[in-house]
């Protein structure tokens, strides 16, 4: 029988909206967040949205790569943002019998 065991909280008694939120939008598929997702400027620097944004627009339409990914297919654009618009994003794809002659 373990001894000294600290009280753990009880995070689910403790924050049941907090929680209940989270897994709405888990479930629906939904961005959210409890945070303020807005990062300090002082800390990086005052361009940080306009250089986030355009890093991740250079994505948008565009396959992911990953070098040295076995098999040659790829997984159809169908996937779509939380805020509602195609992302257009293609993935590499391995099928099992591609997978198992690379192992």
């Amino acid at each position: 029988m373990p001894q000294n065991v600290p009280e753990r909280p009880d995070f689910f008694a403790r924050h049941p909206e907090l929680l209940d939120r989270a897994a709405a939008a888990t479930a629906a598929r939904e961005h959210w967040t409890p945070y303020p997702e807005s990062p300090s400027k002082s800390v990086y620097g005052e361009d940080w949205a306009h250089l986030g944004e355009a890093a991740f627009r250079a994505r948008l339409d565009h396959p992911f790569e990953l070098p040295g990914h076995p098999g040659d297919g790829t997984v159809a654009p169908a996937e779509t943002s939380p805020y509602g618009f195609p992302l257009g994003v293609t993935y590499p794809r391995v099928t099992p019998d591609e997978e198992g002659s690379h192992v």
